[in-house]
């Protein structure tokens, strides 16, 4: 909830700076904000974080999951039958059925 001392502050400010540095040093990553505020425009009045700490709560970890789930399935795919995925530029991603 903004007051009016945080009305005009840049919410996003510290994820453009990481999204920038990340971009400058070609290392991948998964922007959640965005999933974040959807799920906050369809969920008003609701916390998809403990308002103490602003650790996901239940319902933050299931967007985390779904997105997770997303990106998996667009950008990774098995390769005959083999229990190793690859992200589709062929880098390695995990091997299933390991513990």
């Amino acid at each position: 909830m903004r007051s009016p001392e945080t009305e005009n502050l840049d919410y996003q400010k510290p994820n453009k700076i990481l999204i920038s540095f990340l971009e400058d040093k070609g290392i991948a990553y998964l922007d959640l904000l965005p999933s974040f505020e959807f799920w906050a425009s369809i969920n008003s009045g609701k916390l998809a974080y403990f308002a103490i700490d602003g650790h996901p709560n239940e319902e933050g970890h299931k967007v985390i999951a779904e997105e997770l789930l997303w990106y998996i399935r667009n950008n990774y795919e098995r390769k005959n039958g083999e229990n190793v995925c690859f992200n589709k530029t062929g880098g390695f991603l995990y091997e299933y059925g390991q513990n």
